[in-house]
């Protein structure tokens, strides 16, 4: 097995924290959780630390856009963790395999 890469181990930890903010359902474990993966993963990185500290400033108030804010900074610092790219992969097999499509087959 490969070694992981920090970006993306943070990453899919903090869009997990992100995601229940913005469900609303945002626990103390949960924000304890993204400064774990933050401190374990990319404890270095200044703009990994602002994000949380952003996110940690608004979740308070209004946890949906302090998580939708931390969503979006993933997907700007480390495109690998987004969540569209499966629709991506499927567009183009879709494309390729064109089998649904023909006509000698239904």
């Amino acid at each position: 097995m490969s070694e992981a890469d920090p970006r993306v181990a943070f990453g899919l930890a903090a869009t997990a924290v992100a995601l229940k903010a913005r469900a609303r359902y945002l626990r103390t474990p949960d924000r304890l959780d993204l400064y774990a993966a933050l401190l374990a993963w990319v404890p270095e990185d200044p703009e990994a630390r602002a994000a949380v500290q952003a996110f940690m400033a608004g979740c308070d108030r209004d946890p949906a856009t302090a998580g939708a804010g931390l969503q979006d900074f993933i997907l700007e610092w480390c495109p690998a963790v987004d969540p569209r790219a499966p629709k991506r992969v499927l567009d183009q097999m879709q494309a390729e395999f064109d089998w649904q499509q023909r006509a000698d087959l239904a």
